[in-house]
């Protein structure tokens, strides 16, 4: 069957340890027969064109996908000219890719439909991040980047602090890596209570919040969870929906 290479990563790669990514589209060959003649789809049916124009328009250039998150690869291209479907192929910095994509640094999808003008494209965590490019012979994207989650870690209160209910209490956080924000704090125990689109950076800009603990937080043992919440932190069947640290209080009366 003949499919096309989508190389140069159409708007969504993961780079591993590269200098820069991009995701190639490309048509599929046909296997050889015997005597290196060209199989073909069917009587009326001719190889696609290596060199037809594939347009990827996503990512776009210097886009930075999150391992974990799930991003949408767009293309143009017609069907007639380049073959019902592609393969999506995410490529080394400056590699050439080959129509057989053996050279691919990872297949994120080994046959789709051309026309469909896009794949999403849920981003493993296993990708090593980094940036990538490709050469590809057909439809190439943008460089883009691919990183990791951000890394966030609470510097105040301390573990297992002790809490009054209704009273107020300054939260410190610090993080690492491209996040994005906004902010959740939440008070997990009976009566707890929750403090929504908190700056990523604090209302002050020192990534700090003065956080109200609610006159009906029972006493006893709790957790404080400090939650990004956006689309590239979102995590599915999970109890808060969303990636984030928690740490240990105890609430009193």
């Amino acid at each position: 069957m003949l499919k096309k290479f989508l190389s140069g990563f159409f708007g969504f790669a993961v780079l591993a340890s590269l200098s820069a990514a991009a995701l190639d589209v490309f048509p599929q060959l046909l296997k050889p027969r015997p005597k290196d003649s060209i199989a073909r789809q069917g009587p009326d049916t001719k190889p696609p064109d290596l060199f037809a124009d594939i347009s990827v328009t996503a990512p776009a250039l210097g886009a930075k996908w999150r391992l974990g998150s799930e991003k949408a690869i767009l293309w143009s291209a017609d069907p007639a000219k380049v073959g019902p479907n592609v393969r999506v192929l995410l490529m080394k910095a400056q590699q050439v890719q080959t129509a057989s994509g053996q050279q691919a640094q990872y297949v994120i999808k080994d046959s789709w439909a051309s026309g469909g003008s896009g794949y999403n494209w849920k981003i493993p965590m296993n990708i090593p991040p980094g940036e990538s490019t490709s050469n590809g012979k057909s439809g190439s994207s943008q460089i883009f980047k691919l990183v990791p989650q951000p890394t966030f870690t609470f510097i105040q209160p301390a573990a297992n602090a002790a809490w009054k209910a209704g009273q107020s209490y300054t939260v410190q956080w610090t993080y690492s890596g491209e996040a994005g924000g906004p902010l959740t704090l939440m008070l997990f125990c009976s009566g707890g209570n929750v403090v929504d689109n908190i700056p990523l950076n604090g209302p002050n800009g020192n990534r700090t919040y003065l956080f109200p603990v609610s006159v009906q937080a029972a006493a006893g043992p709790a957790a404080l969870l400090l939650i990004e919440k956006n689309k590239d932190a979102a995590l599915e069947n999970d109890l808060i929906g969303y990636r984030g640290i928690q740490l240990a209080l105890n609430i009193v009366k």
